[in-house]
C-alpha cells in the first residue's frame, strides 16, 4: 500500500477519533500507527500528513455549519497571527502530534520486540 492510500486511511481515524474522544486522541492514533506500522513505510511521515487532512477534514466540515473566517480571523488577531496563520497552526499542530507520537510508537515497537527494531 502506498502513501496516498496509508495518509486516507488515517486521516479518517483521526477525524473519527478526534470527534469522539477529543484532541488527545490524535496522540493515540499516531502512537498505535507507529507502533502497528512497518519501519519502511515511513510512519511518522503517514501518521503527520493524516494527521494534518484530518483537522483540515473536520475543519471544512465546522466551517460548512458557521462563520469559521469571522472567527479565525477574530482569534487570530487576538494571538497576533491573523486569521490565514491560526488556520495554519490549526493544521501544524495535529501533524507536529502525530508525527511525534508516531516516532514514540516506533521507539515503544523496537523495545517490545527487540529482534525488530525501528
Amino acid at each position: 500500500m502506498g502513501l496516498g492510500p496509508r495518509v486516507l486511511i488515517l486521516a479518517v481515524a483521526v477525524a473519527l477519533v478526534t470527534v469522539l474522544f477529543d484532541w488527545w486522541a490524535v496522540a493515540l492514533v499516531g502512537a498505535a500507527w507507529g507502533l502497528l506500522a512497518a519501519a519502511k513505510t515511513r510512519p511518522a511521515v503517514a501518521a503527520a500528513l493524516g494527521s494534518g487532512l484530518g483537522w483540515l477534514i473536520l475543519l471544512g466540515w465546522t466551517a460548512l455549519q458557521g462563520p469559521v473566517p469571522s472567527l479565525a480571523a477574530k482569534a487570530g488577531g487576538v494571538l497576533g497571527v491573523g486569521g490565514w496563520g491560526l488556520l495554519g497552526l490549526m493544521v501544524a499542530y495535529p501533524l507536529v502530534l502525530g508525527a511525534a507520537a508516531a516516532v514514540l510508537g516506533r521507539a515503544l515497537r523496537a523495545k517490545l520486540l527487540p529482534g525488530r527494531g525501528p
